[in-house]
């Protein structure tokens, strides 16, 4: 995951700055962020379903069956396609 995370910083031109955080301060962290969003009356950036997500220990996908028994590659190298989704996000101003 940090791999992926350094990817998608170099295609946005920054530097990945790594923090662990313990799997107990996540779920507290959206725990609050549900709370101050039905208070805020706002949609939650972080909720307990999304942290639960986050902090699955083997949460990576593995196309390498696909490649061995379907012959599948890739269209777009991934750092070429977080380059193409970011430039999306800026022009649709999502970022």
């Amino acid at each position: 995951m940090e791999d992926i995370g350094d990817i998608v910083a170099q295609a946005m031109g920054i530097t990945a700055f790594h923090i662990r955080v313990p799997k107990r301060m996540i779920l507290g962290i959206a725990c609050f962020s549900e709370y101050l969003s039905k208070f805020f009356r706002r949609p939650s950036l972080l909720n307990k379903d999304k942290a639960e997500e986050m902090i699955q220990k083997d949460w990576v996908c593995d196309i390498t069956k696909a490649k061995t028994l379907l012959g599948f590659e890739p269209r777009v190298p991934l750092p070429e396609g977080a380059k193409l989704t970011f430039e999306w996000y800026k022009k649709e101003k999502w970022l």
